[in-house]
């Protein structure tokens, strides 16, 4: 009996645990919403030290934009980093942003800025899924031009809502430089990716 309240106890600590972090979590997402900078930023940093990926992102995004602290892009790429490592997509995407050539990270590096790009693409972001689709257009990033990745990449992100990319599919700029085959093919490969699942390279 001893032994049963002890486990009725840790289950009751660690469920009340998990809600008090969740509240906090839904109150900071308040406070940045309702534009209380700097009442979010206390928040986010009491979670994103406790290891929270998504506080760690939103104190990303707040570094590098100036929003209840100074602009300080050294510190928006360290949460980014430490969101990403959690498998964050959008600070993958961010990260992934952060190395391309001519950032204002000055860290280009267009291994790292491809390899995190794919990561929050199977993450499912589609910010990140549109920009694979220039990648494979225009040939960027160090690989080689492919269209039929180009379109898949184009739907995955209009797909999940990215208005660039179904804009581009809408007005055929990508579209028409391909056959009806290749379209196909594209529209195959996208209809088969789930989540979560490796994408073609």
């Amino acid at each position: 009996m001893f032994v049963s309240i002890r486990v009725m106890l840790s289950i009751v600590m660690m469920i009340f645990s998990t809600l008090t972090y969740s509240d906090t979590l839904l109150d900071a997402e308040r406070a940045f919403e309702s534009k209380d900078y700097e009442k979010a930023y206390r928040m986010y940093s009491t979670l994103g030290e406790q290891g929270n990926p998504l506080a760690q992102a939103y104190l990303g995004y707040m570094y590098e934009n100036g929003l209840g602290v100074r602009e300080y892009l050294k510190d928006a790429y360290f949460w980014y980093e430490k969101s990403a490592e959690q498998g964050n997509g959008y600070a993958q995407f961010k990260l992934s942003q952060a190395y391309r050539p001519g950032s204002l990270y000055r860290i280009a590096d267009e291994e790292k800025a491809l390899n995190l790009l794919f990561s929050a693409a199977e993450d499912g972001h589609a910010r990140a899924l549109n920009n694979l689709s220039v990648v494979y257009a225009d040939a960027t990033l160090g690989v080689s031009e492919n269209l039929v990745l180009a379109y898949m990449y184009a739907k995955l992100a209009a797909d999940r809502g990215d208005l660039v990319a179904k804009n581009k599919l809408a007005s055929n700029n990508l579209p028409r430089q391909m056959s009806a085959s290749e379209i196909s093919a594209a529209i195959e490969l996208a209809n088969s990716w789930n989540v979560g699942h490796r994408l073609p390279r």
